[in-house]
């Protein structure tokens, strides 16, 4: 009986060691995944800005298809194909730009903002402003501050009450 308890004591401390050594794998690939995505000197804000860009092109371009997934049977009902070849277009433009090296992290940040700020307009105009709309148009405003500042936050604002005058008004 007291072998078989030192004998069960051994493979549940086997057990543990396994499953921590499986564990520290994880971590250390997590760790190293992480390494070639954050970069290694300071974060300035500037620095982070163009990090930021360049990270957000990429989830667009991959989260593109499953909003599509969502969308498309209503798109398809409604008949609205014209939204469906923009957001086409746009996924594609999306997936160009993720995968072309040596990106002016400027360029990304205009065009990141002109590609939602196309779709925002695009949804006012085929869809109304009704329902998840107006999100869109905030949507525009965080992303100007967060990629250029407080004084593209304030012309985002003017530019979104002048899409929405022109629009409604």
């Amino acid at each position: 009986m007291v072998h078989y308890s030192m004998t069960r004591l051994s493979e549940e401390k086997m057990y543990l060691r396994v499953k921590t050594v499986r564990i520290m794998n994880i971590v250390n690939w997590y760790d190293s995944q992480m390494s070639k995505i954050v970069p290694k000197e300071t974060f300035n804000l500037e620095s982070w800005r163009n990090w930021f860009a360049k990270g957000i092109i990429i989830v667009a371009a991959l989260g593109f298809p499953l909003a599509m997934i969502a969308t498309l049977p209503v798109y398809i009902r409604e008949q609205n194909y014209l939204m469906i070849a923009l957001d086409l277009v746009l996924w594609l433009f999306l997936i160009g730009r993720a995968l072309v090296k040596g990106q002016s992290y400027l360029t990304n940040k205009y065009l990141f903002l002109a590609v939602i700020y196309t779709m925002t307009i695009a949804f006012f105009i085929s869809l109304g402003p009704i329902h998840a709309r107006p999100a869109w148009i905030v949507l525009c405003t965080i992303m100007a501050c967060l990629l250029f500042g407080l004084r593209a936050a304030i012309f985002s604002i003017l530019l979104n009450a002048a899409i929405l005058m022109l629009l409604y008004g």
